[in-house]
């Protein structure tokens, strides 16, 4: 079997070599480009604010939840911005980094001017949209979509996020219902979760100042209880210290 196994190797090679001395690699981003511009003109044009709230009206009567996950859009409809704060930037490994800078580029190469405004405009519609949808009655929940998605930062993005929302129309007690009671109810788990009362779940934040005044209060943390145990703002550092410090894994 050895003799085999060498052949395969051998033929991987020059086929690799092979691949290397060939043409080079299409652009397709480049070759998407004309497809794309007829979409955004589609983006442009076809944003109907009777058929929005034609389809808030079925989205309630089925009982269909939307998650906006704001933050994620904005990245994508702001690619000339760099978000987050020098602290969320260092949270975050620098391969990580460095992909979303290179993402960031290229969409930047294949939006050109009519794309970054397609963009623009759907990130208005989207906020429309939901509106219509808050109007309407639909369920609204509080998500970031933090993975690998460019300058969406795990933990703060939360937080980024319920700011989203009130800037697209939610009050403040809305959004943060949207983080709270109202994936307890989706969940159907109001008996343990998404409010502070005997016999549920000891999980909650105590924060410096009221969010209701401010929703970006709700980054004013005094100390969270977990599990019933508390962590004061010193613990609270801490951790964040040790998590800056653990080796990032590779990207």
């Amino acid at each position: 079997m050895e003799p085999v196994r060498v052949v395969r190797t051998r033929r991987r090679r020059v086929a690799g070599l092979a691949r290397r001395a060939g043409p080079p690699r299409r652009d397709r981003r480049a070759e998407r480009r004309p497809l794309r511009e007829r979409q955004w003109s589609r983006w442009l044009a076809g944003y109907d604010a009777a058929c929005a709230d034609t389809l808030a009206l079925q989205l309630r009567r089925a009982g269909t939840w939307q998650t906006p996950t704001l933050v994620i859009n904005r990245s994508y409809s702001f690619p000339d911005s760099t978000w987050g704060s020098d602290a969320e930037r260092a949270s975050v490994a620098a391969g990580v980094l460095a992909g979303w800078d290179t993402t960031r580029a290229e969409l930047l190469a294949e939006y050109g001017v009519q794309g970054r405004a397609a963009w623009r405009a759907r990130w208005m519609y989207e906020r429309q949209m939901l509106q219509r949808m808050v109007a309407a009655g639909v369920g609204v929940l509080a998500g970031s979509d933090a993975s690998d998605e460019p300058f969406v930062y795990a933990g703060s993005s939360l937080h980024e996020e319920l700011v989203l929302l009130v800037q697209a129309g939610l009050t403040p007690l809305q959004a943060l219902q949207a983080a709270t009671v109202n994936p307890a109810r989706f969940l159907s788990a109001t008996d343990s979760l998404g409010t502070v009362a005997v016999g549920r779940l000891a999980d909650l934040v105590l924060l410096d100042a009221n969010p209701l005044v401010d929703i970006r209060h709700t980054t004013r943390i005094r100390g969270v209880v977990r599990d019933g145990h508390w962590l004061d703002r010193t613990a609270l550092d801490g951790l964040l210290i040790q998590a800056r410090r653990a080796p990032n894994p590779a990207p």
